[in-house]
């Protein structure tokens, strides 16, 4: 068995972001049916859709509209996005279906390089005050040039199976980050996107700054310098100001990633054929694990993984009775079973004044056995090929 990894900080961190979304659903069924309802002006086929709830998909993509439907912006940037996608399929769908699985590998290393700049993002509450700021720099920079970037010069390239380019522009492959974000701008919808209030500095001249380190720290100020080195402009920051920019163009990147998501959804089967076998990283699986627990109402106060092993402990916040709270972590681990199986779990549950424990392994199937031929991965109909029982934690 590999050595034991602490989990517990990045679940909290998620646990954050689903507690953010503020959702009044308590059930599983409930969930899904506020998903779907949620998320249907964003789907063409209503089939699609629903599918990939039931299998434990699009978990994070609701989250994170839920979270900011108080800014109506980052939706409407979704639905532009797709506009864009949906019109330059509808031009030449056989080409934009090879197009768009020829950038697969880019978008998902874009993704892939978020969840290494979260795993780096470690508890910066004792850190001095510069070492601070640079950590942040460090972070957005990092996000901005790995994420970010190859996910607007995709915009563009679009644009320009579109026509929307002037004639004899340059190839995107050969332009700049601030180059394909200035021509970006050119879009209305773009300017709070890629020049976030309330200093309207561009998304690249913020990587540059991070890159170049391009500022600097006097008591609790950071200035910033940016600009051609002919004509340099500075901008005084406090801390929060920094870090209120920084997350809005993290949303930013996810208002993009959510809409490319959304629409290789949508567009599966006719994706499929052109597209490579995808891969799902750990980060995934484990994200899977993560918001299954948090949106089946528990709160994870300790996580270890080993091979093969998770070893949990569960505050249930709605006080359910060890059969409640049984069915509820069953629900739970549904959609991580669907990729990680079988996996063993130990967990303690602290429900009100009583203590559960809690030793199984979860699978889809018994080991010995395939799935029954009538599976089709409903997430609310998983009895039949489920099997949850109680042991000894010690066995």
């Amino acid at each position: 068995m590999s050595k034991p990894i602490d989990k517990t900080a990045f679940f909290k961190a998620l646990e954050l972001e689903l507690s953010n979304a503020a959702s009044p659903a308590t059930s599983l069924r409930e969930r899904l049916s506020e998903a779907k309802r949620d998320l249907a002006p964003f789907f063409e086929n209503p089939a699609r859709l629903t599918e990939a709830l039931n299998v434990g998909a699009l978990t994070y993509e609701h989250a994170f509209l839920r979270a900011r439907a108080s800014s109506p912006r980052y939706a409407a940037t979704v639905s532009r996005l797709l506009a864009e996608f949906r019109e330059a399929r509808d031009k030449d769908s056989g080409s934009f279906y090879r197009f768009w699985a020829n950038r697969m590998a880019i978008t998902d290393q874009a993704i892939k390089n978020t969840a290494c700049v979260v795993t780096l993002q470690n508890n910066k509450t004792d850190l001095e005050f510069s070492v601070l700021v640079k950590s942040y720099f460090r972070d957005v920079g990092d996000l901005l040039e790995g994420s970010l970037q190859p996910l607007l010069r995709l915009r563009l390239e679009v644009w320009e199976l579109l026509g929307r380019r002037r004639s004899g522009a340059p190839t995107v492959k050969s332009m700049t980050f601030g180059t394909v974000v200035d021509e970006l701008l050119s879009d209305p919808l773009s300017e709070e996107n890629y020049r976030p209030l309330p200093h309207r500095i561009s998304a690249s001249q913020w990587r540059n700054i991070a890159h170049h380190n391009s500022y600097n720290v006097t008591g609790t100020q950071v200035t910033c310098s940016y600009g051609a080195h002919t004509h340099q402009k500075e901008v005084r920051l406090s801390l929060d100001e920094l870090v209120s920019t920084f997350l809005s163009l993290s949303d930013v990147f996810y208002a993009h990633k959510v809409a490319v998501k959304f629409f290789g959804v949508d567009n599966l089967m006719e994706l499929t054929p052109h597209a490579p076998a995808v891969t799902v990283s750990n980060y995934s699986h484990n994200t899977l694990l993560a918001y299954g627990l948090v949106g089946a109402g528990f709160t994870v106060e300790y996580a270890e993984q080993s091979s093969g092993l998770w070893s949990l402990v569960l505050i249930d916040r709605q006080g359910r009775n060890r059969r409640d709270s049984k069915s509820a972590l069953q629900d739970a681990i549904y959609s991580y079973l669907l990729f990680v199986n079988p996996m063993e779990f130990r967990v303690v549950v602290q429900s009100q004044s009583e203590v559960f424990r809690f030793g199984f392994v979860g699978s889809l199937a018994r080991k010995d056995q395939p799935l029954p031929a009538n599976f089709s991965g409903d997430v609310l109909s998983v009895e039949e090929s489920f099997q949850l029982g109680d042991r000894k934690a010690s066995e």
